[in-house]
């Protein structure tokens, strides 16, 4: 330290670079691109930025095969304005729904002569079994969890499994009106229907090997789900008390599987890994697929099976 005389500076130089993020997915029948410039600070927190700084009049399209969808400009309301008080500047594609197995490509071309690139492939449909159905549509059979066996696209790095309650309610001078309530792994609160709360999935690594399409269905290996069996009795029981017999009606028990590519989960994956409280890191450790730039295109798809559900499910339970 005595010998050093070298001044320095923890920015480095700033160099102006285009960020691009845009998630497909077969779940919607827009896409979105959000395309913005970095920025350079006064000071050392970049949290000092009350200027948002996206990029407007760029070209900016995707390809699959012999299809091209061009994106035009568009505002995305923000709902936390607590930094930036106006609407998310952004390009939309409609009619545009990605399809799973496919794969995209994304060019966008600024006015100032930058081009950035990138590439995904959106995984294709998973299956979905409940291993014993009758406890799905019974809950008061002898069991101890609803297990669900989950078979991944090869393009997924990441999954996850939500469960869901859905049945219909009479509302006086309405009619009838579609409900739905996820069931958690761990209740923390199950006083009412209004107020229950509680542990509930969340993106989780696979862990089973790339489906070799060779093998006999019985001989693959599958994710695995559990529910413990208690929770969704808790559940039923919980609407059941909420509304009169006669303006209940349940339908169905939904399991939606989303599976995200292997940059969406890598992505998620860097951006959440050092949040602990006992790390000592501050960094912000950067992961992209944007070619000539940084952000992200990454891509998920959901999948849905339903299991009808007899409409005396949990009565006098």
């Amino acid at each position: 330290m005595l010998a050093c005389e070298e001044p320095f500076d923890p920015k480095g130089a700033f160099e102006e670079t285009l960020v691009v993020y845009s998630l497909l997915t077969n779940k919607a029948d827009t896409q979105y691109v959000r395309i913005y410039s970095t920025y350079d600070t006064g000071g050392y927190d970049p949290l000092e930025n009350s200027s948002d700084t996206p990029v407007r009049n760029a070209v900016v399209r995707m390809s699959e095969g012999q299809r091209t969808y061009f994106f035009r400009e568009t505002m995305v309301e923000r709902h936390d304005k607590s930094r930036y008080t106006n609407d998310i500047p952004a390009y939309a594609a409609f009619p545009f729904r990605a399809e799973p197995g496919k794969t995209y490509s994304l060019t966008v071309e600024t006015q100032s002569n930058k081009r950035v690139a990138a590439a995904v492939t959106v995984p294709s449909h998973g299956t979905i079994n409940v291993e014993n159905r009758a406890l799905a549509q019974n809950p008061w059979l002898d069991g101890e969890d609803l297990t669900l066996r989950i078979q991944l696209s090869n393009a997924a790095k990441g999954f996850l499994v939500r469960v869901y309650l859905e049945y219909d309610v009479f509302v006086p001078g309405t009619g009838w009106e579609e409900r739905a309530n996820e069931l958690p792994t761990v209740f923390s609160n199950q006083d009412s229907i209004g107020t229950y709360d509680g542990s509930f999935p969340s993106l989780t690594r696979r862990t089973s090997p790339l489906i070799n399409f060779n093998v006999p269905l019985g001989s693959r290996s599958y994710e695995y789900v559990h529910f413990p069996i208690g929770n969704y009795r808790t559940l039923i029981k919980l609407v059941r008390s909420a509304y009169h017999v006669d303006n209940l009606r349940f339908k169905h028990l939904s399991v939606r599987l989303v599976q995200v590519d292997q940059m969406f989960y890598n992505y998620y994956n860097i951006a959440n890994g050092f949040g602990d409280q006992a790390s000592i890191r501050v960094d912000q450790p950067d992961v992209s697929n944007i070619q000539g730039g940084i952000g992200l295109l990454g891509a998920f798809t959901e999948t849905t099976l339903l299991y009808e559900l007899p409409p005396g499910i949990g009565f006098n339970r």
